[in-house]
């Protein structure tokens, strides 16, 4: 983005520097439960850390089913309806997806 927006570069460069990958918390071991089934997937971490939060009742419940749904929005063979159906779960999967982040990051904090 720097690139096409070079007056930004400041910015987004501070922005970077302040971006933590809470997956790096659970691929590196740093918090371990069995819970998590030796995985450090947001799903498997979400449930056992959040146990409220759920993608189960989602239409879209993974990240490879989102950036599939996602490439689907621009088929110019979709209908209007099946778009707007599209993104209204692609909506409702990265609202929790957000909220799972938030959670998560919540609970360590606690610790």
């Amino acid at each position: 983005m720097a690139r096409l927006h070079p007056t930004a570069e400041p910015f987004l460069a501070a922005l970077n520097a302040r971006v933590f990958d809470l997956k790096d918390v659970f691929s590196k071991q740093l918090y371990v439960d069995g819970r998590f089934n030796g995985s450090c997937s947001t799903k498997d971490v979400l449930p056992a850390l959040v146990p409220h939060l759920s993608y189960k009742n989602l239409a879209i419940q993974e990240g490879n089913s989102a950036s599939l749904g996602w490439y689907r929005m621009f088929d110019p063979q979709l209908t209007s309806e099946e778009r707007a159906t599209t993104e209204t779960n692609l909506r409702a999967y990265c609202k929790l997806d957000t909220l799972a982040m938030v959670e998560i990051f919540r609970y360590l904090l606690a610790l």
